[in-house]
């Protein structure tokens, strides 16, 4: 054990590194977490389970659409910034910023337009939801920048600055924008004026990071030529944007059919349940935000049993939390919910199934990062759509029958599958074990 963990965190070795930014990341997250919390619960009570539900329709089909209008760029630059970086190839650096900037921008005008039209002329939404959809429609071209952004400033090993405005600074100015608009008008009333409040921090915070960004670029490729390698950008990039479509297909997917088969009232509940979950994420996502670009740059160098170490530690890590808090929310989850309001108790049998789901999850490691940060991306696309069709399969077959629960267990089940095979397939690959069970493979 003594030979995954650093003498100090001071130092520029690889775990010091990991945890330095998975600490960030974690404190960040735990605060962010919280915060996020209180708005939701906070948001739930103001305007009850139908309002809320709408709400968190709508804009869960906005953070959809934002994923989808940036073309998988935001994982193409965590595996082009973060090597480019490191071996200081500032030329190819410069170029890659244009590269991603400029797709993400003809993208996402072409998304959001095309989305308006849809909305407006061709869904046959009631009056409630096609308001709402209309303004968060406003905010698709800066939540894609804003992903962009971050995951720019995570490449350069900017931890705070690249996940803070999202986690932490959102839902501050959220509540700052609730408490006005109760101020002004008294009560929140539609969904509309609660996404309206969200559009405006989204444009706030886009600004913010964007001036961070220019900030914090290599001084040296402001006095190198820009140079492109657009074939295998393009190739990378289409293979990323083909696996975010099928993770949003395989996530969303329950959230979804729930509003279509149950209605947005249990959609809300659910959502409620999911973003309970997401404390159990919160040691695994720290975690998998500094290995990602760390597994390129040590990839990219054949630095292969250092990526196990770093691995190993990590999925130690993030286990072990994620352990300790599922269980924590399986006997507190009643109370936990009751915090909504009462109708929202309804979900605690969707928060048991999901929290061993994640469970199972944090035990395989970060897996999808060490196939698509490796050049292997092009077989995780064949897994993420094995993995989305049977989640859309899933839901449709248990939602009925079992309502809320069923999209619980289609979601943990579809999430299991994926990660065993992910497992399997990096281990015969990479020769890495992802699971706590690598530090054997690190002893001298």
């Amino acid at each position: 054990m003594r030979s995954l963990v650093p003498q100090g965190l001071k130092g520029e070795s690889i775990a010091a590194r990991l945890l330095r930014g998975a600490g960030v990341m974690f404190f960040i997250s735990i605060i962010g977490t919280a915060l996020g919390a209180i708005v939701q619960v906070t948001l739930a009570r103001l305007v009850g389970a139908t309002i809320y539900g709408q709400y968190i329709y709508v804009w869960s089909w906005l953070a959809i659409l934002a994923t989808l209008c940036i073309v998988g760029m935001d994982t193409t630059i965590m595996r082009f910034t973060a090597s480019y970086n490191g071996q200081q190839s500032w030329g190819l650096l410069r170029g890659f910023l244009r590269y991603s900037y400029g797709c993400t921008a003809a993208a996402l005008v072409i998304g959001s337009l095309i989305t308006a039209v849809v909305v407006i002329w061709i869904l046959p939404l009631d009056a409630a939801l096609r308001q709402a959809f209309i303004v968060a429609c406003l905010a698709l071209p800066a939540a894609g920048f804003l992903n962009v952004v971050s995951r720019n400033l995570l490449a350069f090993e900017h931890v705070w600055m690249a996940s803070a405005p999202a986690v932490v600074f959102r839902p501050i100015l959220l509540l700052a924008g609730i408490g006005a608009t109760l101020v002004v008008l008294g009560d929140i009333t539609a969904a509309w004026q609660a996404i309206l409040i969200n559009v405006i921090t989204v444009y706030g915070l886009l600004a913010a990071s964007g001036w961070v960004l220019w900030r914090a670029l290599p001084q040296g490729i402001a006095h190198r030529r820009a140079e492109f390698a657009l074939p295998i950008w393009n190739r990378v990039s289409l293979q990323f944007f083909s696996m975010e479509v099928l993770r949003l297909i395989r996530q969303r997917t329950d959230l979804i059919l729930v509003g279509i088969f149950l209605g947005t009232t249990k959609a809300g509940i659910y959502a409620a349940a999911t973003h309970i979950i997401m404390l159990m994420d919160i040691g695994l996502q720290a975690m998998n935000a500094i290995v990602a670009p760390m597994i390129s740059s040590l990839y990219g160098r054949g630095e292969m049993q250092e990526i196990q170490r770093m691995v190993t530690l990590a999925t130690m890590v993030s286990s072990a939390y994620a352990l300790v808090v599922g269980l924590g929310l399986v006997v507190t989850g009643h109370l936990v919910l009751n915090l909504f309001g009462e109708a929202f108790t309804a979900g605690y049998g969707v928060l048991v199934v999901l929290s061993v789901g994640r469970i199972v999850h944090s035990w395989t490691g970060p897996v999808g990062f060490l196939m698509t940060m490796t050049e292997h991306q092009a077989v995780a696309v064949k897994f993420q759509a094995v993995n989305a069709v049977l989640s859309v399969l899933l839901n449709i077959t248990l939602i009925p029958p079992f309502g809320m629960v069923g999209a619980a267990l289609a979601s943990s089940s579809v999430l299991v599958i994926q990660n065993l095979a992910m497992y399997w397939n990096v281990r015969q690959r990479l020769k890495i074990d992802p699971t706590v069970f690598g530090w054997f493979a690190t002893r001298p």
